[in-house]
C-alpha cells in the first residue's frame, strides 16, 4: 500500500509543478503587457519558451492553448500564430473587430485585419 501511495504523491508533485509552471509563464507574459502598456503599447507578439530552466519538460503548443483560452476568457483580442507564438491585443477597436469576425466565423486565421499597415 506505501508503494501505491509514493506513486500517487509523485504525480500529485508532478502536476504542482507544472501548474506552477503555467502560473509562472502567465505571470511572465502579465507583465510584459503590463509593461508594454505603461509606454502606450496596444498589441504584443509572445512566444511560450520552449523551456524553462528548472522545470520540468512541457508540450509548448499545450501551454499556447492555454495561455490563449486564459486571454480570451479576460476579453483580449488573441490569435494563435503558431504553436509557440500568439498575438494579443488589448486595443478596443482590434477587441470589437475581433467580436464581430468572431461572429461571422468560429475562428480568426489571419491577423491583418487588427494590424494597421499605415503607421
Amino acid at each position: 500500500m506505501s508503494a501505491l501511495n509514493d506513486v500517487i504523491n509523485l504525480q500529485k508533485r508532478q502536476q504542482s509543478r507544472y501548474n506552477e509552471l503555467k502560473q509562472g509563464i502567465l505571470n511572465k507574459i502579465t507583465d510584459k503587457i503590463a509593461h508594454l502598456a505603461k509606454h502606450g503599447e496596444m498589441r504584443c507578439v509572445y512566444t511560450v519558451p520552449s523551456y524553462v530552466f528548472g522545470s520540468p519538460k512541457y508540450n509548448v503548443a499545450e501551454i499556447t492553448m492555454y495561455l490563449y483560452y486564459v486571454f480570451k476568457k479576460e476579453g483580449f483580442c488573441t490569435v494563435v500564430l503558431g504553436n509557440d507564438k500568439l498575438f494579443i491585443s488589448w486595443d478596443i477597436n482590434d477587441i470589437n473587430t475581433s467580436n464581430s469576425t468572431k461572429k461571422k466565423k468560429n475562428k480568426l486565421f489571419d491577423i491583418k485585419p487588427l494590424i494597421n499597415i499605415n503607421k
